[in-house]
């Protein structure tokens, strides 16, 4: 109900309960009301009396169930708003946390003079690092993300996962063996799935410094590539 016709509805209460009395009481004392009807003034004075009583109470207790609805949608809705604020501050602090871990990835690649054992220790730690953020962005609930977000939190979802079994334990074990592990890093194929989720995510996701200097980071590999 709108404050407009909440403020209609009160003020013809208030008419009411003020000139309906001196209504009733001018109608009990003309001549032809009281011939076609029975009772004496005391009488249907108390009558209206109860009756109009019970109509006001039940206005009055329909107000109060009115009010006390929209007070408790307000709530409801301020409540929702400030989960999605804290939704979108954790996510984001999540996500700088994830694109600092593949920064360090990145820098792996232009590490000089590294044993393939060092690298691949490294190389595992900062796989790790960024697992533990992912998987944090995961329990992230949709009620904690506002509804204008919801596929785009999705989408970020996937391709988040997509560099995590790209860049797997298996995967670090595999290329450490066979001698490659520093091309692996600096590979064009996780240097673009870095790259999609940096460029195709920045709607939700804060500017944040480490969000560019991320991003700045995957345009030279790409170059140099």
């Amino acid at each position: 109900m709108e404050k407009k016709t909440l403020v209609k509805i009160v003020s013809v209460l208030v008419v009411l309960v003020l000139f309906l009395p001196i209504f009733i009481n001018i109608l009990l004392r003309v001549d032809w009301f009281s011939s076609i009807v029975m009772g004496g003034e005391s009488g249907w004075l108390s009558f209206y009396g109860s009756y109009l009583g019970g109509i006001l109470g039940g206005v009055l207790t329909l107000v109060g169930v009115i009010l006390t609805i929209k007070y408790q949608e307000k709530l409801r809705e301020d409540e929702k708003s400030e989960r999605n604020d804290r939704g979108i501050k954790n996510l984001n602090r999540l996500l700088d946390k994830a694109y600092y871990s593949l920064y360090q990835i990145l820098e792996l690649a232009k590490m000089e003079s590294v044993s393939q054992d060092t690298l691949k220790d490294l190389a595992t730690s900062r796989r790790n690092d960024y697992n533990l953020f992912f998987l944090q962005i995961e329990e992230i609930g949709l009620e904690n993300i506002p509804h204008e977000f919801t596929d785009e939190f999705l989408s970020m979802k996937d391709d988040l996962l997509r560099i995590d079994n790209h860049f797997s334990s298996e995967a670090i074990e595999q290329y450490s063996k066979a001698g490659i592990l520093k091309d692996y890093l600096s590979s064009s194929v996780l240097t673009i799935s870095i790259f999609m989720v940096i460029k195709n995510h920045e709607k939700m996701a804060e500017e944040s410094f480490m969000r560019k200097l991320l991003f700045e980071e995957v345009e030279l590999n790409k170059n140099e590539a």
